[in-house]
């Protein structure tokens, strides 16, 4: 409400995004998504790019865990646009995540292996590593792929990620 009455968009779209986060952890994603895109509309207008990528994230991360994996190659696939534009290495690796459900959703699953491997190297040259949704996200992804192929073929594929640079796991999903 302060926030509200002061006009600090940038406030308020910090407290829909933490709202947001909390309706997602509890699993109502429609409660979620509405404050994520509120909070989109908010860093739109203040042309914050770095959180707007954010905000297209979560957005996508809602339309993934609700089967809607269609539109969340669209928000996931600006994010990643934004983050690469802004060299944003954080918001690369959690632009991959998303796009790894997307693509275990489509059964490229050996892909998907390959991405989370990319993405496990580059998070060890991040000084606070991956944010706690990311990391959730990445451990329950790497569960779903393990259970669908076997283990064996996983970690085959994982570890070639892991030799892949971030602009060719970045590539990997714009040949998609």
């Amino acid at each position: 409400t302060l926030f509200r009455e002061s006009g600090n968009k940038n406030g308020i779209a910090n407290s829909l995004r933490g709202i947001g986060n909390v309706a997602f952890f509890l699993s109502e994603f429609t409660e979620a998504k509405k404050h994520f895109e509120e909070s989109l509309e908010l860093r739109r207008e203040t042309g914050d790019n770095e959180n707007i990528a954010e905000a297209l994230r979560s957005i996508g991360n809602v339309l993934s865990e609700t089967g809607n994996h269609l539109q969340a190659h669209k928000f996931y696939k600006e994010a990643l646009g934004l983050s690469l534009e802004m060299k944003n290495k954080s918001g690369i690796l959690s632009s991959l995540i998303g796009f790894t459900m997307v693509l275990s959703s489509d059964n490229h699953f050996l892909q998907a292996s390959q991405i989370l491997g990319s993405v496990e190297t580059a998070i060890n040259t991040l000084s606070n590593g991956l944010g706690k949704i990311d990391q959730i996200l990445k451990e329950k992804i790497a569960k779903e792929i393990q259970i669908k192929v076997n283990e064996k073929e996983f970690s085959k594929y994982f570890e070639e990620g892991k030799k892949m640079t971030l602009d060719e796991a970045c590539q990997m999903i714009f040949d998609f």
